[in-house]
């Protein structure tokens, strides 16, 4: 009985964890698809992550203020470096009213994502 008891409080932790987790996200895209504007970006590293793709680390100024960002990118490491290669910025959009929720965007998808249109300029470097 007190191991049933003891899995669904586990469970429902779980659960709730989520939940939070995934309401948070949704309410810094709402943000960010409500109130954002691009600025530039310097990248600062690139990594290499397990199943969700890159990682981008990159900084940004807003309104004479110095902030921080990390991306997750489906964008493939050999577009990330041939683009990294020529250039070491690039624009993130930024949540006007809450400049530290940030998001560099780079594939089609992720610009759909934030309902935008994707930039010719981009084609030739990501997919």
């Amino acid at each position: 009985m007190r191991k049933k008891w003891t899995l669904r409080v586990f469970l429902i932790a779980i659960a709730s964890a989520i939940a939070i987790f995934n309401f948070i996200k949704w309410y810094e895209v709402k943000g960010i698809r409500n109130n954002g504007v691009f600025v530039i970006a310097d990248v600062d590293k690139i990594k290499s992550a397990t199943r969700t793709g890159m990682v981008v680390y990159y900084t940004y100024s807003y309104c004479e203020k110095m902030y921080s960002g990390v991306t997750t990118t489906s964008a493939s490491a050999d577009d990330l470096q041939d683009y990294f290669s020529k250039k070491r910025q690039f624009y993130v959009l930024i949540d006007s009213l809450n400049p530290d929720q940030s998001q560099m965007l780079f594939t089609s998808g992720e610009f759909e994502h934030f309902g935008l249109v994707y930039p010719d300029s981009l084609r030739e470097y990501f997919k």
